[in-house]
């Protein structure tokens, strides 16, 4: 009895293993970085270790019929990442993976471009992982097992009590926040939590596209990746330039061109034209999040406005750090540009006509008229 307990448990941390490396295999070729994947600490991500489990026990009749096999491993999975999204959003108040944007979703919890491929992943657990797995475990000496699972389940439980009350501070403090959000509050909270920012932080890195959460989490923990450009949302982006899936994935956030320059160029994310004179609203598709006494400066690229004659309308566009995730358009900024020459002017999608710097600024001693709420004149 307690042979077979040993090896389901290890079958679970070995899934839950190589789910976390396929997550950050994947993120890797995605995004050209190491994510730790999982809101777990170590390399193991549960919900993989679990749904292996669950094809193992309640499949293991069907292996003469592959079709029904294949057809029954995307029932359980999908079925599996349905109720762990919908739990862990109504026990974190968060959405911790959203496939809105993808064709054939369930509410944003699962779609068909991942339940396929789950569905082959369970196929090969039957056929060939388990199998495999199963030959190793009974070659393995009874008491090294026994150590080895001890060992494993010490770590797994410390690892989960530890992961689940970093979280449920967040969750508290967002509750806090959520009703009444101040600058005292959020660096009494920012204070009590500092201790945990690497946690935090691998949070972030490894869901960033949690909803609702990671704003408010950047906001208590200004440290954390703080001064940043980001993309705006696909919705937004639909609302506000077009609905075009590849281009919202194919534009470039602003980079600086070395080491040694001071400025983000904004690339341009489609072709203009502008006649003599003419002024034309530039939209970005970028939003910029920074430290509550930073400011945000975009002004003309020097040698763009050498060569081309061309001027911010505004001269030197003014952005605060109240203005990244606004309710309005979440921080989308904009840029206006004036044509001041007597010719043609084209530019060409990814040409940088525009840059941004960050500054930090000063206040008076006696600055405490201030406004609670963000000023919607952008």
């Amino acid at each position: 009895m307690l042979k077979t307990i040993e090896m389901y448990f290890l079958l679970f941390i070995m899934y839950a293993f190589l789910g976390w490396c396929m997550e950050v295999i994947c993120k890797l070729i995605e995004d050209k970085k190491f994510i730790n994947r999982g809101f777990l600490i170590g390399p193991y991500c549960p919900i993989y270790g679990f749904g292996a489990l669950l094809i193992t026990l309640l499949l293991k009749n069907y292996l003469s019929d592959f079709a029904a096999l294949f057809v029954f491993c995307i029932i359980i999975c999908a079925i599996l990442e349905y109720s762990t999204s919908f739990i862990l959003e109504k026990v974190f108040h968060a959405r911790w993976w959203d496939y809105s944007d993808k064709k054939f979703n369930i509410g944003g919890r699962i779609c068909l471009d991942t339940m396929i491929p789950f569905g082959m992943l369970g196929v090969l657990i039957l056929y060939v992982f388990n199998p495999l797995m199963i030959k190793i475990y009974n070659f393995i000496n009874i008491r090294y097992i026994h150590i080895i699972s001890i060992i494993l389940l010490i770590i797994l439980l410390i690892d989960i009590i530890i992961s689940s009350n970093i979280l449920y501070k967040i969750r508290g403090n967002i509750k806090v926040l959520d009703k009444d959000y101040t600058e005292e509050k959020a660096r009494k909270v920012k204070e009590k939590l500092k201790g945990d920012n690497w946690i935090y932080r691998r949070v972030i890195n490894a869901f960033p596209n949690l909803k609702h959460i990671k704003g408010l989490i950047v906001k208590i923990l200004g440290e954390v990746n703080m001064r940043d450009f980001e993309k705006i949302s696909f919705e937004e982006f639909k609302k506000d330039i077009k609905n075009d899936k590849e281009l919202y994935e194919t534009y470039k956030v602003p980079v600086r061109s070395s080491s040694s320059t001071a400025g983000y160029d904004f690339i341009l994310i489609e072709d203009i034209n502008m006649k003599p004179g003419e002024i034309v609203k530039i939209p970005t598709g970028i939003k910029a999040r920074f430290e509550s006494d930073e400011v945000l400066f975009i002004i003309v690229r020097s040698g763009t406005g050498f060569k081309y004659n061309i001027r911010l309308v505004n001269q030197v566009g003014v952005v605060d750090a109240d203005y990244y995730n606004n309710p309005d358009n979440e921080g989308h900024i904009y840029i206006k540009v004036q044509n001041e020459s007597d010719k043609q002017l084209s530019f060409k999608k990814g040409d940088a006509l525009a840059q941004g710097i960050f500054m930090k600024y000063l206040v008076t001693d006696s600055d405490n008229n201030l406004h609670k709420e963000r000023r919607t004149d952008k």
